[in-house]
């Protein structure tokens, strides 16, 4: 039983004979790798007591410690070992390390210091074990050495000023902020959110998500000011409809990784650009997802842009390039597209339900276009629009709907059935050849006049 206040055995040349140090009272215990040896326990008082590590490297995994507040290091430079029993978890422990590179080795399975306050410890290192942390264990450039162990996050935790070896998985034990730049973020390759709402951040201007396992992670953000370049795949999204990709205040792309992006339930936030990775892309938007004065790039294949929903407008793009196809929602939807989209499609494919295809333009020449299942062809302005089409344009019992302007439906060949048609606010049908045009009409397709290129009825 010690008595005082402190007690030092580093003089000590053995220590022998003496299996427990017990304190009375708070107490500073002092002593080397030799003594810690041939100690099997140190208890503390009710009071504060503190463990000195006198040696150079100590392992006090080796011995009980109960009680014991504050592990300090003695020696600059210090290796120290310890176990989960040998820490307190009253939240106010705390292990102290010199102005030297001290480094905290585990042993044992766990280590979890969520209780413990870490103080100019520079090395961690797992060796294999769980590795619970919260950020007030992470001294500025710390490294943290797993060996194939894995990390818990105990709260938020932002490992970008931190040097990240050998961690095979970081996860999350309750809803947390994992910041990590793409090095760490390719290093520990396993990423697991917590059944709250997690989000990962991700520095750097090249960030890929899809060469990790990302799991429960609802927002994924890209960190900084600059613009970044994120690369997913279908199996980094959670599919609960609470998704979220944050970009930064630059111009931000989302490069797809795979064959098939669906972004029904993941919202884009500051992501101007979405972008296919290589092979023909299926990406399934809703409206949110739809950056005003952004672009979505294909690839050299086939690429297709499927609404998830009862309407998808892509006429506030700045730029649809390298998609070929254009296709409706199973229940249906109402596609608005401009001039410029119209151009660059080949075709737009509607579903079983009612489908249509609003024209954002003041003209729109639909004749070099696919439409199938597409019911209804519209005005999507106020203002007067032309439509130019074929015969293969018009479904069999479909619509034409114009706007509250005089609206004109031009024919790009030599002949035009309306009969099978609706014409709705459509004033004008008009050939768009200088050559004969026939046109099959009822008397409902007949609202204003007809007038061919010469204006001859």
């Amino acid at each position: 039983m010690v008595s005082g206040s402190s007690l030092n055995l580093s003089s000590l040349t053995t220590l022998s004979g003496f299996q427990t140090l017990q304190a009375s009272a708070a107490t500073t215990f002092t002593f080397n790798q030799t003594e810690a040896a041939g100690v099997t326990a140190v208890l503390g008082s009710t009071g504060s007591d503190t463990l000195v590590a006198a040696s150079q490297s100590i392992n006090l995994a080796g011995m009980s410690l109960s009680g014991v507040e504050v592990i300090k290091a003695g020696v600059a430079a210090s290796a120290i070992t310890i176990a989960q029993s040998d820490l307190v978890t009253s939240g106010t422990g705390s292990i102290i390390g010199t102005a030297g590179i001290d480094t905290l080795s585990v042993s044992g399975s766990s280590l979890n210091l969520s209780s413990t306050v870490l103080s100019s410890i520079d090395v961690i290192k797992g060796n294999g074990a769980i590795l619970t942390l919260n950020q007030s264990d992470l001294m500025s450039g710390v490294s943290l050495i797993g060996g194939g162990g894995s990390i818990v996050a105990a709260g938020n935790l932002d490992l970008t000023g931190a040097t990240v070896q050998t961690v095979s998985q970081l996860s999350a034990a309750s809803a947390a902020t994992i910041a990590l730049t793409q090095a760490e973020l390719t290093t520990i390759g396993s990423i697991t959110g917590s059944v709250g709402s997690d989000t990962l951040v991700v520095t750097g201007p090249t960030i890929n998500l899809a060469a990790a396992a990302l799991s429960g992670i609802e927002v994924i953000k890209a960190g900084g000011t600059a613009a970044s370049t994120i690369t997913v795949n279908q199996a980094d999204l959670v599919t609960t409809g609470t998704g979220t990709i944050i970009g930064t205040t630059a111009v931000d792309t989302l490069l797809v990784s795979g064959t098939a992006l669906n972004l029904s339930s993941t919202a884009l936030s500051g992501v101007e650009v979405i972008k296919a990775g290589g092979a023909s892309l299926a990406l399934t938007l809703n409206q949110n997802d739809v950056f005003t004065g952004g672009s979505i790039i294909g690839s050299n294949g086939t690429d297709t842009v499927v609404a998830s929903g009862a309407s998808l407008d892509i006429s506030g793009l700045s730029s649809l390039s390298g998609i070929e196809v254009l296709k409706a929602s199973s229940g249906g939807s109402t596609l608005t597209v401009n001039q410029a989209e119209v151009s660059g499609l080949s075709s737009v494919i509607g579903s079983d339900g009612n489908d249509v295809l609003a024209i954002a333009s003041s003209a729109a020449n639909l004749s070099n276009l696919s439409l199938s299942g597409v019911e209804v062809i519209k005005a999507g302005l106020s203002t007067a629009t032309t439509f130019t089409v074929t015969q293969a344009n018009l479904q069999s019992d479909g619509t034409v709907v114009g706007g509250a302007g005089i609206d004109t439906l031009v024919s790009a060949a030599a002949a035009l059935d309306l009969s099978g048609s609706t014409l709705t606010s459509v004033e004008v049908i008009k050939a768009g050849l200088t050559t004969a045009t026939t046109f099959t009409l009822d008397s409902g397709d007949i609202v204003s006049a007809i007038r061919n290129t010469n204006d001859s009825h």
